[in-house]
């Protein structure tokens, strides 16, 4: 009877040996999705694709805010230069991205405005910030 319940046993993989296969198959779904993405840094106010080491680098420190407007207290419009293409097309990257945040919150706002260059980032989010002072 032992010897069955050990084999049993032995057949049944161990919680920390599923949550490891898990947590590898995440790492590798996440890595490749990295490879995939389209990397890139700011020169100045112009974009240029980089490779993702690169990318992780100059992001550590990097200034990548293009406009910050707090409409009160509490809430922020937030426009930032997001590095990694959000869009599908190649050829037009999407890279700066407006939110709207509340303190300690990440996003408040479900209205999310992504845009192709730092100028259309600095013209973007005018109707958000007016539509929270309500003019």
């Amino acid at each position: 009877m032992a010897a069955a319940a050990l084999s049993e046993n032995q057949a049944r993989p161990r919680i920390s040996d599923r949550i490891e296969a898990q947590t590898g198959w995440r790492w590798l779904a996440q890595a490749s999705l990295s490879t995939a993405m389209r990397h890139y840094i700011l020169d100045g106010r112009e974009p240029e694709c980089t490779n993702a080491v690169w990318w992780r680098r100059w992001y550590e420190s990097a200034d990548r805010v293009v406009a910050r407007t707090r409409i009160n207290p509490d809430i922020v419009v937030s426009t930032v230069f997001v590095g990694l293409d959000l869009g599908c097309d190649p050829d037009r990257p999407v890279l700066f991205e407006t939110e709207v945040m509340e303190v300690g919150i990440a996003s408040v706002d479900a209205r999310q405005k992504r845009y192709l260059t730092w100028a259309e980032a600095e013209r973007g989010p005018a109707k958000i910030v007016s539509e929270y002072r309500g003019a």
